[in-house]
């Protein structure tokens, strides 16, 4: 085997034992903090709650393995920095939140619900600050954070309408970029054009407020008809603006 060959070969296994450091780490971590909660009486390991746990599980590790691959194909192997590690860490909270919201319907677990959510949410600056300040800024780490976000925005939209604290419209907040993504792909398969965005302060921190939006949705004490106005107040705009956005990369604004 040339030194070419082999080379090669390192490059093309690199992803996906980065996929497998995850897996293997994710399923520990997770596990683990699951067997914990039953321990304490936190949660109640039903086959519905597990179920739920190993589905999400399995959801995100298929998102790992898609930014792996995108991030593989238009930059090169890329590897698991510390910060990548903290986003993987947001994703098992988000499965964790995703297994124990199965379990809602006692008060005590709300709060736990609450915590998970809020934490994968925040992680969101920690993983961001700590990929700058180490300058480990990768296209792994950038692609997955995305892809986090967005995942964490539509399993929390999906628990709100579930437990009756924001309107059902809000799963739109929830689907929309998705809608967006699949919009672009099924133009560039049909050879249309699509257009590159222009910078938006309201894009910068939409995320933000509709995490928010599902955290105080989700808070035990506040009263669901509060939570549903907000909701409200939240979901027009960002709709709009996503539509706004869709006619942009579509041409049919006046650029």
């Amino acid at each position: 085997m040339t030194a070419a060959t082999s080379r090669s070969a390192v490059d093309n296994a690199a992803p996906w034992q980065s996929v497998a450091s995850a897996v293997v780490a994710g399923s520990v971590v997770v596990g683990g903090v699951c067997y914990a909660l039953a321990a304490t009486g936190s949660i109640r390991l039903t086959t519905p709650v597990a179920g739920s746990v190993v589905g999400a599980f399995l959801l995100y590790t298929s998102v790992v393995g898609a930014a792996v691959t995108n991030a593989t194909r238009t930059a090169g192997p890329q590897r698991l920095t510390l910060a990548t590690w903290l986003t993987l860490a947001r994703g098992w909270l988000l499965v964790l939140f995703v297994g124990v919201a199965v379990g809602l319907a006692e008060p005590p677990v709300s709060w736990l619900v609450v915590g998970l959510f809020v934490g994968s949410a925040a992680g969101d600056v920690a993983d961001g600050w700590v990929a700058r300040h180490t300058d480990t800024v990768t296209a792994l780490g950038a692609r997955l954070d995305t892809e986090t976000d967005a995942l964490l925005v539509l399993v929390g939209a999906v628990a709100a309408v579930g437990i009756g604290t924001v309107p059902a419209v809000f799963l739109a907040v929830g689907l929309a970029r998705y809608a967006f993504v699949a919009g672009v792909a099924i133009r560039r398969t049909r050879d249309k054009p699509v257009f590159d965005l222009e910078p938006s302060r309201f894009r910068q921190v939409t995320g933000a407020v509709i995490m928010a939006t599902i955290a105080v949705a989700l808070v035990p004490p506040i009263d669901p008809v509060i939570s549903r106005a907000i909701a409200w107040v939240v979901t027009v705009p960002i709709l709009v603006h996503f539509l706004w956005d869709w006619l942009a990369v579509s041409g049919r604004t006046n650029r």
